[in-house]
């Protein structure tokens, strides 16, 4: 009788760990999307979207950001890949990581809840030989640190706007 009431107790335990496991992340970041009360996107004109009834555009704050920014330095000098996208994509991860101060300063307020220096960098390293193309890699890595798939795709923008390749 005991045996049994340990051995369930056990799988109870074991079964709980695994069920947050793998649910936690997507309410974490269910939970961050709707901190936000209203996005929507523009898709006809890609490079627009609108927060609480500001439209922000990322051409705009891309070109806010440019002055800040020191194209001299070249990022892929020591980087050696044979594949071009793999090369592409951690000359534009060190690229970011250099130039992360100015992107983050002159990102909208709303937006900076959703980007954590930290978190990005971890997982980004995962996302470097399975992704087919610099803007794939920041749209993997975004979505794995549970950002919402529109300001993803908005900071991919702002991103790829920016990047000197």
């Amino acid at each position: 009788m005991r045996k049994q009431l340990l051995s369930k107790l056990t799988l109870l335990a074991v079964t709980g760990t695994i069920c947050t496991s793998v649910f936690a992340p997507s309410l974490t970041a269910y939970a961050n999307e709707r901190n936000v009360k209203n996005i929507s996107v523009a898709y006809s004109n890609s490079n627009f979207i609108t927060v609480d009834g500001i439209t922000y555009s990322a051409e705009d704050i891309a070109n806010s950001i440019k002055p800040n920014i020191d194209y001299s330095v070249d990022y892929s000098e020591d980087v050696r890949e044979r594949s071009v996208v793999t090369k592409s994509i951690k000359t534009a991860l060190k690229w970011l990581k250099g130039n992360w101060a100015v992107v983050y300063s002159r990102l909208p307020n709303w937006m900076k809840k959703y980007v954590v220096f930290d978190q990005i960098f971890d997982i980004a390293d995962q996302f470097i030989g399975i992704s087919d193309s610099v803007e794939d890699f920041f749209h993997r890595t975004f979505r794995a640190v549970g950002m919402p798939e529109n300001v993803n795709w908005f900071l991919t923008n702002v991103i790829m706007i920016l990047l000197p390749i």
